[in-house]
């Protein structure tokens, strides 16, 4: 009985290890996915940080990921607000508003909040 104890221990253990990793290497790339749509957008190149948010979004869509997928939209729509594409901007920051309150992030519905303030203070809104 005390060596199923432990056979059963360390499959679990493995296992949870196993996990981590996966999910250690998913955030790993996502982060990787975020800090190369800054540097585009630093660099001014809007198109291609926008392009690389919508790879991100993909991964974080395969993983089933809501937090990552909310996370995502709303930089997405922060991307559009500062290269100017206001409509664009606005629909990204109304799905990051109704994905965020699905999964009750209150911290991602405040920067989802902000983005379509900025959005509809430049339209005159």
């Amino acid at each position: 009985m005390n060596k199923l104890i432990v056979i059963f221990c360390a499959v679990t253990a493995f296992s949870l290890s196993c996990f981590c990793q996966e999910k250690n290497v998913y955030d790993n790339e996502l982060n990787a996915h975020i800090d190369l749509a800054k540097r585009f957008e630093k660099e001014f190149n809007y198109k291609k940080a926008i392009l690389t948010y919508d790879s991100a979004i993909k991964i974080a869509q395969a993983e089933d990921n809501k937090l990552w997928f909310a996370h995502l939209i709303r930089m997405k729509s922060r991307s559009y607000l500062i290269a100017n594409k206001l409509d664009s901007a606005k629909v990204y920051a109304e799905k990051a508003i109704y994905k965020s309150k699905q999964i009750n992030n209150d911290t991602i519905l405040g920067m989802s909040l902000l983005n379509l303030g900025s959005v509809l203070r430049k339209k005159g809104d």
